[in-house]
């Protein structure tokens, strides 16, 4: 119908208690400049759901706590621009040096790579790529998982199709060796797409496949800008509680965790920062 298009006003008040509750929900947080832009992101929402205003969304949230729902809120909310080969000296950082160090010298018979916040999938199959680049698959024991809070973007990551707009920056003998042209869409190689497991999980949910928590690496790049410091610092803390002994984080570029003063150790590695957790 074509008034869903068309965004329905919010009182301050109503922005202020739907804000909050995001941001307790999921982490993200609106400013109060934001006001306009999540009223025009949700408005369809509060139509579709049969209100005519937000504060009777407010109470559906609030109070009926639908799973449905509140991931219908997720795919409207997020913000979903990636691309292959996206921050590419921290992916060579992994493969080169960490990847290596960690079989070689730490030992370790297996090791698990999560990327916390994958949208479509590109950064968790350029990984794959690399790693395979590399001939770590056949080397060592590599497990690659992936999730967002979007059910959207992880059905999008499942189907393994991606459109011109994903390959501004990868190599081309790359995407001529991994992906095949069907249409106007290209399709990664199903034994590519298939090193890596997909998973649905709001951050802000630590029950939530807490499993994925016990990885060796943690990629959770550009999606911090969108949180609030408070919940950026309870996601890190739970990272560094729940990872092992020796283990890694690394951040969008334009991200940083400084000023939070979290237990992570910012440090440099091939002209690349990273934050480590080492308490061997």
């Amino acid at each position: 119908m074509a008034f869903f298009s068309e965004s329905i006003g919010i009182s301050d008040s109503t922005f202020q208690i739907i804000r909050d509750l995001i941001h307790f929900k999921t982490g993200i947080y609106f400013e109060n400049d934001k006001k306009d832009l999540l009223a025009d992101k949700l408005s369809n929402r509060v139509l579709e759901n049969g209100f005519t205003n937000f504060t009777d969304y407010y109470f559906k949230l609030k109070y009926e706590d639908s799973d449905t729902e509140w991931k219908e809120l997720i795919n409207c909310i997020t913000v979903n621009e990636t691309y292959f080969w996206r921050e590419f000296d921290q992916i060579n950082v992994i493969v080169n040096h960490l990847i290596p160090d960690l079989f070689e010298n730490q030992k370790r018979s297996k090791i698990r790579i999560w990327s916390a916040a994958c949208s479509t999938g590109e950064e968790p199959l350029t990984l794959a790529m690399a790693i395979n680049e590399a001939g770590y698959f056949d080397k060592y024991s590599i497990q690659i998982l992936a999730s967002d809070a979007s059910t959207n973007v992880i059905n999008r990551a499942k189907s393994g199709l991606y459109k011109d707009r994903s390959f501004r920056n990868i190599p081309e003998d790359i995407k001529n060796k991994y992906f095949t042209k069907i249409d106007f869409q290209w399709k990664i190689d199903t034994e590519i797409h298939n090193k890596v497991d997909w998973f649905i999980k709001n951050l802000k949910n630590q029950n939530e496949f807490s499993f994925l928590y016990s990885s060796d690496i943690i990629l959770c790049r550009n999606v911090f800008i969108y949180f609030s410091d408070e919940a950026i610092k309870e996601i890190v803390n739970t990272f560094y509680d729940k990872m092992p002994q020796l283990a890694y984080l690394f951040v969008g570029i334009s991200e940083s965790l400084l000023k939070l003063k979290t237990r992570f150790e910012l440090i440099e590695k091939n002209n690349t920062f990273l934050y480590i957790k080492n308490e061997q």
